[in-house]
Formats: structure tokens, sequence, C-alpha cells
């Protein structure tokens, strides 16, 4: 009433004005990747993500997911940021607040980049190799493939009599890249997925 009747001036009540800026669906990055996850559950046929699905708290209330990506959400040198399924929980295929966790993108693209890789004659059976194995049909042997992180070329391994002794060798090579990686952001990411990082361990055959 004072304002109102010039009595008093507006810098002299000594209040300021708190600007909140009002998050909405286009602002908030979380929507999209809420959305991004919806559709490789549930509408892209990709073999990479059959099976996957998302929990009923996500599933029915995006907000929910809204939270949990904000509260979990941390930057990494400039890095984009991508929700995994896998590190947590070897083997997970539902995406759930205790099951995910966010990582770079550089490490989570090095622990999806292993590709299943079938004998051309057993095509048929669908018969499949261990990641990271293919096998020469000119020598009639196997042989492990790996591109080291931070290298443009892809190195390749031994030659094996068979896809168990390639995969072992295989695994001894990824398994030591991803400790490399793990010490590399140690500083960066948190303990939780460090310590996931250090214990992960390369499986023949990838069930995500």
């Amino acid at each position: 009433m004072d304002l109102d009747r010039g009595i008093v001036q507006i810098d002299e009540m000594e209040r300021h004005q708190e600007f909140v800026p009002y998050i909405t669906l286009k602002s908030n990055v979380a929507y999209p990747i809420w959305h991004g996850i919806y559709c490789r559950c549930y509408r892209m046929q990709s073999k990479s993500y059959e099976g996957a699905t998302m929990c009923d708290l996500w599933l029915n209330d995006k907000e929910l997911f809204v939270e949990w990506y904000n509260a979990s959400y941390y930057e990494c040198n400039g890095d984009s940021m991508a929700v995994d399924k896998d590190l947590l929980v070897p083997g997970n295929k539902e995406y759930a607040p205790d099951k995910c966790c966010i990582l770079p993108q550089t490490i989570n693209t090095m622990l999806s980049n292993c590709k299943k890789h079938r004998l051309s004659y057993y095509k048929k059976s669908k018969m499949e190799l261990p990641l990271g194995v293919r096998h020469s049909q000119g020598m009639g042997m196997y042989y492990g493939e790996i591109k080291p992180f931070g290298y443009d070329e892809v190195v390749r391994l031994l030659y094996w009599k068979n896809s168990e002794d390639a995969f072992s060798e295989y695994k001894k090579h990824k398994q030591a890249d991803i400790l490399i990686m793990a010490d590399k952001y140690k500083s960066k990411i948190p303990k939780y997925i460090y310590d996931a990082l250090v214990r992960y361990e390369v499986q023949p055959y990838n069930e995500n």
C-alpha cells in the first residue's frame, strides 16, 4: 500500500527479484533421453537391445527418470554422457534406477564396441564366435582383433586352433584396455563407477 501511495520507493524496501529458470520439456535434456531409451526398448528392431525393458517406475512416470538423471548427472571434460544399463549389473536388460549409471560416451562406446562374428559356413545354424574373435577360412584358424583406446588401427592378435583360446587372448587385451581407461578417468568419474570398471569382466557372448 505504501508503494502504491508513493510513500516508499522499491529500492528502499531492500528486496531483490530472483529469477528461477523454469525447466520445460524442451530445455531439459533428460526428456529426450527418456524417449530414446523408450524407443530402444519398445520401438526399434535392433538385436543389440533385444529383450531390453524400462522399469515400471520410469515407464509410467518420466518425471522420476528426470529426477534420477539430474541427481546422477556429472560432467567429464566436455564428453557427452550416456545412460548405461550394463556396467553395474552384468547381463542386465532393464533400465532401472538401481541398475543404471551415467557414463562418458567414450567409456560407454569402449564397453559396447565388440561385435559378434559368425562362421560363414554356419550362418544357417547361427553358430556364433566369441566376442572379438574372427575366423580365417584360408588358414582354418581363429584370431582376436582389438582396437585399443587412442589407436586408429585394429590390432590383430595371434592365431589359434580353437575360438576359446583366441577369446582368452582377446579378453586379456580388452580388460587391460578397460583398466587403463578406468585409471585415465579415475578422478573424473564417481568411485562406484570406477570400481565397477575395475571389476568388469569381458564375456565371450554378450547377452545384452
